[in-house]
């Protein structure tokens, strides 16, 4: 983004993204956070991955406003992708963050769980199955 070149271009890889410590802040730029598919520590960029470094960011912010050291860091070494393959066949993928091991590619034929059990995230995010657009 144009901030980042403004302020931190030394941090900015040259794939785009955005070099971070594991404590999710830009080197030389402690009050910077990156935070997700812009930052260097995600080999696959998903979801579940990201949401674990928002809640690495939100407890090292609130240290740095209580004037302590963050502390907090991202640790996550594996990942995948989870795609549906229609009503109740699905594509897993799941890989090293750091590309060390191969991919390895499951497809599933799910007995009545209908879109991968969708449901059960919805649940665990607290979301309102009942309105879409919340």
């Amino acid at each position: 983004s144009e901030p980042i070149r403004e302020l931190a271009k030394e941090s900015i890889n040259s794939d785009g993204t955005i070099h971070v410590l594991r404590t999710l802040q830009v080197e030389k730029h402690p009050r910077i956070f990156a935070v997700g598919d812009v930052n260097d520590l995600l080999h696959i960029k998903s979801v579940r991955p990201a949401i674990g470094q928002v809640e690495v960011a939100q407890k090292n912010i609130i240290s740095l406003l209580r004037g302590e050291t963050p502390e907090a860091t991202f640790e996550n070494n594996a990942a995948g992708i989870h795609l549906t393959l229609g009503l109740k066949r699905d594509v897993y993928c799941k890989q090293t963050q750091d590309g060390s091991s191969p991919a390895d590619i499951e497809v599933e034929d799910d007995e009545g769980l209908e879109d991968m059990g969708v449901e059960f995230m919805w649940n665990d995010l607290g979301a309102d199955k009942n309105d879409f657009w919340a």
